[in-house]
């Protein structure tokens, strides 16, 4: 995977002292202002504090609609005190984990860093006091089960799920075979596979079996060959096979980012 891109993108991040993965949202962004249209329908799992809902929100206009996924109950509060003062009412918000299985489960919340919580322990550059480690209990719930049957067809998928991204979209078999969605979601690669159970074979026969193709954030084929590489990436973004007008705009997103710093 040619990551030229991006490290000329970290490379300017670090010079200048800005957030790298911040930058990364913002390719992200700009990938989905791209694509999403009025009247759109969008899953936003990991909605955290909006960085990405309110955008989509907007963006889908007064006829779309948004399920903002979030396990917090802080944050699910501060996202509907959010959305009020925003105005925003095409959000329907849920405090469930997505996953591949349904039923309750403790949930591992970091207080202090609260971007490190999920379904399993993740490696963080803190102990657990000083992260204000809390457990708390969650329904864990299928994508498929969540958005209705008759909700129309979901454009775009957005994950955040500190590494439980992939059992979400396993759980999300229905929609991704009737809709067709874009996807962006984050992936640690085997670090996350050794977190909820899953290899590079299963992790890219998915896509295979349902027709997807794989990108980096920055525009480049995510292939099997990929996997185990040194990488300096972490976001990916899923395309329907059959989508042949999207790959070609992918890298461009990247380039802009750059060219705008």
């Amino acid at each position: 995977m040619d990551e030229t891109s991006l490290l000329s993108l970290k490379a300017a991040a670090d010079a200048r002292d800005l957030n790298y993965g911040g930058l990364l949202e913002d390719i992200l962004e700009l990938a989905y202002t791209d694509i999403l249209k009025p009247g759109d329908r969008v899953v936003d799992g990991g909605a955290h504090i909006g960085r990405h809902l309110f955008p989509i929100a907007k963006l889908v206009g007064r006829w779309g609609h948004v399920h903002a996924v979030e396990p917090l109950p802080w944050l699910y509060d501060r996202l509907g005190r959010e959305l009020k003062k925003r105005h925003l009412h095409n959000v329907k918000r849920h405090r469930v984990a997505l996953s591949h299985s349904r039923g309750e489960a403790s949930f591992v919340a970091f207080r202090d860093f609260p971007a490190y919580s999920g379904l399993e322990r993740r490696q963080t550059p803190f102990d657990d006091a000083e992260g204000g480690r809390e457990t708390i209990t969650v329904q864990k719930v299928l994508m498929d089960d969540l958005v209705p049957r008759f909700f129309g067809k979901v454009a775009f998928i957005k994950l955040d799920l500190e590494g439980g991204e992939f059992d979400a979209l396993r759980g999300a078999t229905r929609t991704l075979t009737k809709s067709r969605p874009f996807l962006a979601f984050e992936c640690g690669r085997q670090s996350s596979g050794n977190l909820y159970g899953f290899n590079r074979d299963d992790f890219f026969g998915f896509f295979e079996t349902h027709g997807y193709a794989l990108y980096s954030v920055g525009g480049m084929p995510f292939t099997r060959d990929d996997w185990s590489s040194p990488s300096v990436c972490w976001d990916y973004f899923g395309v329907p096979v059959e989508r042949t007008d999207i790959p070609p705009r992918l890298p461009q997103y990247a380039i802009e980012r750059l060219a705008s710093l």
